[in-house]
């Protein structure tokens, strides 16, 4: 794909190109997890045709920066003078683009829509994971003394953020906000479930 051709990906230059090369490795690593039998069977896709849009990666990108310039006045800090938005709302960003793109492509909506809702917390999650922070508590995920009832509510949580993923079309400016919010909430819950070492 040239990326010339996706206006507000072309825009950012350098910064764009190293934000397409993440999503593109993480999609690509998602959509071959999707092709595993157990996985397939998980998701209740075995009998289905999966195919990733093409120039899916770039599309995702360019509507990341289009709705990042569109809703910067509501994702830019109030209390801050910096303008840079803060890697919460750029992961919030990232997977409320995914949403709203839906590049998984099935013929099954329902089956669509779970695909690219666990596809959008995926990519997010690898993007967090990637910062450069030596306190990065999504890099140090064991949890070691995580027991099985806090398990149990992460897992709940996630699962409910899936289902909150699946409903996202478009036209969005509250949900950025909040889903950073909780991306903040997850890395926190995680940073203090980690640090309860025995």
């Amino acid at each position: 794909m040239i990326i010339s051709n996706y206006p507000y990906l072309a825009e950012k230059g350098k910064e764009g190109e190293k934000r397409l090369t993440e999503i593109r490795n993480l999609i690509n690593a998602f959509f071959i997890i999707l092709d595993r039998e157990d996985i397939k069977s998980y998701f209740g896709i075995v009998d289905y045709t999966l195919s990733l849009a093409e120039g899916a990666s770039e599309i995702v990108c360019d509507s990341y920066y289009k709705n990042l310039i569109y809703y910067k006045k509501f994702v830019s800090s109030n209390y801050s003078d910096d303008t840079k938005v803060n890697r919460y709302k750029i992961v919030s960003g990232l997977e409320l683009s995914i949403c709203e793109i839906q590049p998984i492509k099935i013929e099954n909506i329902e089956k669509r829509r779970l695909l690219n809702a666990h596809l959008a917390f995926y990519v997010s999650l690898g993007i967090l994971k990637g910062w450069d922070d030596e306190e990065n508590y999504f890099i140090n995920n064991d949890l070691y003394n995580l027991d099985d009832v806090e398990r149990d509510e992460l897992r709940k949580f996630i699962g409910e953020h899936i289902a909150f993923l699946r409903m996202i079309q478009s036209g969005f400016h509250l949900l950025y906000f909040s889903n950073a919010q909780t991306w903040w909430a997850l890395k926190m819950l995680l940073k203090e479930l980690n640090e309860r070492r025995t």
